[in-house]
């Protein structure tokens, strides 16, 4: 996955196997926080 530049904060949702994830990243802060969000049926 690529994620474009020229941004501090990014925030990218996509799904992979009928499960929704939720990356945000943190460019100034050398950060990455991944969240797991279950599909909600």
């Amino acid at each position: 996955m690529v994620f474009p530049a020229g941004s501090d904060l990014l925030s990218v949702a996509f799904c992979r196997e009928n499960r929704i994830y939720h990356i945000g990243i943190v460019n100034n802060a050398n950060m990455i926080v991944v969240v797991y969000l279950p599909v909600r049926s």
